[in-house]
């Protein structure tokens, strides 16, 4: 028994100690740990990432005439003038997606490449974590968090062999008590640190972002910042608050991926094609951003129809490959 709670030892805590060195890693922010100004689209990506984005273009203009929502959910364009690449993304969008569906159009929105390279920007500027370990540093987490607690039960069964194999006679501490600190550390320490890596916003980001809604507390916000900061809920018109989340509950009735890396010129190209549950600081997806991925109604998590992405037809989704890699830069089919 002493060399098995040796061996549980070493196990947990050499595995918590690199656990914790590359999820810190991971997260470090920008240099100077500043609070930059944000524009509205950088705003909306940092909190809800390219599902806040398009409600919020879709939403500032809809306010300004320049697209029209009607009922059940279908959009039009009614201007060409865009202000900025975003907005052009939603002119653009109706045209691309089928019968100018809500649910398509931000799909479209959300792929488009001015959406994604918002995440690029952000990311170069040290506001988001774009690892790519992401997801295997929040599996790691989470496999030694269930595994330790897996452990604790384990423990006492060895605990009651350790005493029955020798008649119920003392021989030393019990299992339990020498391994139950280090598995309960590791559990609470594998848990947390799983729900760290999976935040997308760094200290630097979360800074950045507080400044934004403070200055809006003492300004007079637009509708892009409205959405921007608290979501859909915050669209003036109610009836398009309304199309805008069932469009996202059409969205994330289908699976989405929380990060997805994409190889491209021998370099790892960040792709961000999905809204993830709140977790202390990443995307939150309540009932505003849906924990959709950045496609249509139907499909893949990438692709606004079955499993192509984007209009290249390219398969997006087969066994293995990143949706991303075969539909060309980091906007994953735009």
């Amino acid at each position: 028994m002493t060399v098995l709670a040796l061996l549980v030892w070493s196990a947990v805590v050499v595995s918590s100690v690199l656990l914790l060195v590359r999820v810190s890693a991971a997260r470090r922010s920008a240099p100077g740990h500043l609070a930059p100004r944000l524009g509205a689209y950088e705003a909306a990506f940092l909190a809800g990432g390219p599902a806040r984005v398009a409600d919020a273009a879709l939403a500032a203009l809809h306010a300004d005439g320049r697209i029209r929502v009607g009922a059940p959910g279908v959009v039009s364009a009614a201007a060409t003038a865009a202000h900025d690449p975003v907005e052009r993304a939603v002119l653009d969008a109706p045209g691309l997606a089928p019968s100018g569906a809500l649910a398509a159009v931000r799909g479209e929105v959300m792929r488009a490449r001015a959406v994604q390279g918002l995440g690029d920007s952000l990311a170069a500027r040290g506001l988001l974590t774009v690892p790519p370990g992401h997801r295997r540093l929040t599996t790691w987490g989470s496999v030694q968090g269930i595994l330790c607690l897996i452990g604790l039960p384990v423990s006492l069964v060895l605990t009651f062999v350790q005493f029955a194999g020798a008649g119920h006679r003392a021989t030393g501490l019990p299992f339990v008590v020498v391994v139950g600190p280090v598995l309960l550390a590791g559990a609470v320490l594998g848990i947390t640190q799983s729900r760290r890596a999976a935040r997308r916003t760094t200290p630097a980001g979360r800074d950045a972002l507080v400044a934004f809604r403070v200055a809006l507390a003492t300004g007079s916000p637009t509708v892009a910042e409205l959405v921007a900061s608290h979501g859909t809920r915050a669209v003036p018109d109610r009836e398009l608050s309304a199309f805008l989340a069932a469009a996202a509950r059409q969205g994330a009735s289908r699976s989405a991926v929380p990060y997805v890396a994409a190889a491209a010129a021998a370099a790892v190209v960040p792709v961000w094609c999905a809204g993830v549950t709140d977790t202390g600081g990443g995307w939150g997806a309540g009932g505003d951003t849906g924990g959709s991925g950045c496609g249509g109604p139907s499909g893949s998590s990438c692709g606004s129809s079955g499993s192509s992405c984007g209009s290249s037809g390219s398969s997006c989704g087969s066994s293995g490959s990143s949706c991303g890699s075969s539909c060309g830069g980091s906007s994953c089919g735009s």
